[in-house]
């Protein structure tokens, strides 16, 4: 059985990029050309951010309170801080070295996208599309995940520290060093094949009764409990 000894560090942390002097608010310009917009370098405090029909580059920017909406477009969130902000029924494209704190994910489209070297903090993910997407580098901490779909995804060296996973689909997952260890619920829709996930002693009776019925038992229940 593949047991190992109380260890500290199992994935690879997130390599976010240092932070300067904080920036100008912005001008409400997007700069590019050739169905491109860009915001870089600049401090957004509860404005909506909409991209229709083309890509919206969000560059080095931190972003306080707003909303970031697409409307046949996309997003690019890169070496960015979103604090507060609602991402919901967004379609984002590459995220890197983003920090995201107490942001809201619902009906996000994430799928087939690239997610690397960013940390989600206190985050709300509900019905959030993440199928056949790649993470890497990637720290969930006190977030709640609810019905966001892994499917046919690559997870490398990702944790999800004290979040809460309910009814997490993590079907044809392919995972590398990924740390559940610590999360506040685990419940995982299809958990057939979590080589290269770590978990404790506690998280196996989690995970008891979905393999239970992924195995074929049927399940008396207590009429007591």
């Amino acid at each position: 059985m593949p047991w190992i000894d109380p260890i500290d560090d199992y994935a690879a942390p997130p390599r976010l990029p240092r932070r300067g002097a904080t920036p100008e608010a912005w001008d409400g310009v997007y700069e590019g050309e050739d169905g491109i917009g860009r915001i870089e370098g600049a401090a957004v405090d509860g404005d909506t951010i909409v991209a229709e029909r083309g890509l919206v580059e969000l560059l080095d920017v931190v972003a306080t309170g707003g909303v970031i909406e697409t409307d046949g477009g996309s997003v690019d969130l890169i070496d960015s801080t979103l604090t507060d902000c609602d991402l919901s029924r967004a379609t984002i494209g590459t995220v890197r070295g983003t920090r995201f704190v107490g942001c809201k994910f619902s009906g996000t489209d994430l799928s087939e996208r690239t997610v690397r070297d960013s940390v989600f903090e206190r985050c709300t993910m509900q019905y959030t599309h993440l199928r056949m997407a790649t993470l890497q580098r990637v720290a969930f901490d006190d977030c709640r995940l609810d019905d966001v779909d892994f499917s046919e995804s690559r997870l490398e060296d990702v944790t999800f520290a004290a979040s809460r996973l309910v009814d997490v689909n993590t079907e044809r997952c392919r995972f590398e060093r990924v740390d559940l260890r610590g999360t506040a619920e685990l419940d995982l829709s299809s958990p057939t094949n979590l080589r290269g996930c770590l978990i404790d002693d506690a998280q196996v009776l989690q995970l008891a009764y979905r393999l239970a019925l992924l195995a074929g038992a049927t399940i008396e229940r207590d009429p007591e409990a």
